[in-house]
């Protein structure tokens, strides 16, 4: 067919794809997140028995991994303050603003555990935790 060999044209083809058949230009980028804690048991309880939480859950409405929508840019919460500041960032990790009032932001899509983005151009691959590039597949 003419077409250049990469995982998504292979995809295309074998699911039955011609050249009579107009595709698409967007591309979907997901993301894994975990949404609890399930340790049992905490290191160092404090005296007495009672074991900290990890993390502040929520703070003025928001929780980690909500996607929400700050100075027209679309962004996952990616670190939380008590204070109300949130480290927002793209689902790819890049950063949009790593101190943003709460006042600023606006909740679009509660946390999941499963978060897609669109986009009209392929989203790179980052290098796995041990070493080996993803960048081909």
């Amino acid at each position: 067919m003419g077409l250049e060999k990469t995982r998504r044209n292979d995809a295309f083809v074998i699911a039955g794809g011609n050249k009579n058949i107009n595709r698409t230009t967007e591309w979907y980028f997901g993301k894994f997140f975990r949404r609890q804690n399930r340790s049992i048991h905490k290191a160092n309880p404090i005296k007495g028995g009672i074991r900290p939480s990890n993390t502040i859950k929520e703070v003025r409405g928001f929780r980690r991994f909500d996607k929400v929508r700050y100075k027209n840019q679309i962004g996952i919460i990616h670190g939380l303050r008590s204070s109300g500041y949130f480290d927002i960032r793209t689902l790819s990790g890049e950063k949009i603003h790593s101190s943003a009032k709460w006042q600023n932001l606006k909740l679009v899509e509660r946390a999941k555990t499963l978060i897609l983005e669109r986009g009209n151009q392929r989203i790179p691959l980052h290098l796995k935790e041990d070493g080996v590039s993803c960048a081909g597949l």
